[in-house]
């Protein structure tokens, strides 16, 4: 099984790498996205029984310049994506036509219609929010997904927390289930991430106890082992199997389910 981009797409310059992932490795950029997509595609198998191009109408949430997004196979689904920056939005509507892509705003609401979408992805959104405005973003996607939408929203969940925190935070993420901890520097360039992102922390638990609200919790997925996504006969090329191998997410991934 091989993750391939569903629309022939340009790499972004650098600066729009670098605020997506952190670096300007073209390359590396490109290989963290086909990862990702393959790690949603099987996590989408196992828990909904379908492929992501099996659901009508897809939400990618913060979509930056498309990383996740152009190596996905969305078959005949009607794709919408945003993002709060506008040179990534306004570059990803460029380079997918074939998809609707808007600059939201910084807080809700989307201009989407409640209800509007069977399935709801964000790759690291969710591990950088303030807990105020998760909790507002959370609601709002809960809005526009229908009744029984699912749901895959990455995190720095258990894994994160256990191999990049020090003791002391460990330990008050461990207690509380929650840790928001700032780590950018401003400049007052347009690229600047808004005031409320910064890098955020849960415990599976908290997940499970909070988050509940909106959705039914159905796995946290640790992102310390890509094999804890494979089920049935899936194995990786390198084991005999038809996967291409790819490396740990790092992010823990939520699947859930729209109550």
């Amino acid at each position: 099984m091989t993750i391939r981009p569903s629309l022939v797409a340009p790499t972004p310059p650098d600066d729009l790498i670098r605020y997506t992932c952190g670096h300007t490795d073209p390359g590396e950029y490109l290989r963290s996205g086909a990862e990702v997509a393959m790690q949603f595609e099987l996590a989408s198998l196992r828990y909904f029984g379908a492929s992501l191009s099996g659901f009508g109408a897809i939400l990618d949430f913060g979509c930056g310049a498309g990383r996740v997004l152009g190596s996905l196979d969305f078959g005949r689904a009607d794709v919408t994506a945003c993002d709060v920056g506008g040179r990534v939005a306004a570059f990803s509507k460029a380079a997918f036509p074939g998809a609707r892509v808007f600059q939201s705003g910084l807080k809700p609401p989307l201009p989407l219609e409640t209800g509007e979408f069977d399935l709801i992805y964000s790759f690291s959104v969710f591990s950088h929010l303030d807990e105020e405005v998760e909790m507002i973003w959370l609601e709002e996607l809960a809005r526009v997904g229908k009744p029984r939408a699912g749901y895959l929203l990455t995190i720095h969940g258990d894994w994160f927390i256990e191999t990049s925190l020090p003791p002391d935070e460990a330990s008050a993420v461990a207690d509380r289930g929650f840790l928001w901890k700032p780590v950018y520097t401003r400049r007052g360039h347009p690229l600047d991430f808004p005031s409320y992102y910064e890098c955020s922390f849960h415990t599976s638990r908290y997940i499970f106890e909070n988050w509940s609200r909106w959705f039914e919790i159905i796995a946290v997925i640790k992102g310390d082992d890509p094999h804890r996504y494979l089920f049935d006969t899936f194995a990786f090329r390198s084991e005999g199997g038809d996967i291409d191998d790819f490396r740990p997410m790092g992010q823990d991934l939520v699947v859930a389910r729209r109550i």
